[in-house]
């Protein structure tokens, strides 16, 4: 007599193994991350931008130079992502050794 599956543990050992088959990423370690301390957050270097403003006074300017007023009109966007939320998202950018 062939042996007969009920549709529960059918589908119960399909989610199971597809689950296993596809959970074996590894998270991949930052092996050049910098910790933020408070020195760095008080005298941050010029290409990070750790925290609010870039600075903890506010101050919202950046020492780069890479884009000016020659060439800032060349910028263009390379991608978005729409949530479908109006409001709510916007949060500055946080950047420490480039990442």
């Amino acid at each position: 007599m062939p042996t007969r599956f009920s549709p529960i543990a059918l589908v119960l050992f399909l989610v199971i193994g597809l689950t296993s088959l596809f959970s074996t990423a590894q998270p991949v370690p930052l092996l050049d991350y910098t910790a933020v301390t408070d020195e760095r957050l008080l005298n941050p270097e010029a290409h990070n931008w750790l925290s609010y403003r870039g600075t903890l006074d506010g101050w919202g300017f950046s020492r780069l130079d890479e884009i000016n007023d020659s060439n800032v009109q060349q910028l263009e966007p390379v991608w978005s992502f729409s949530t479908g939320v109006l409001g709510g998202h916007e949060a500055p950018p946080i950047v420490n050794n480039g990442v």
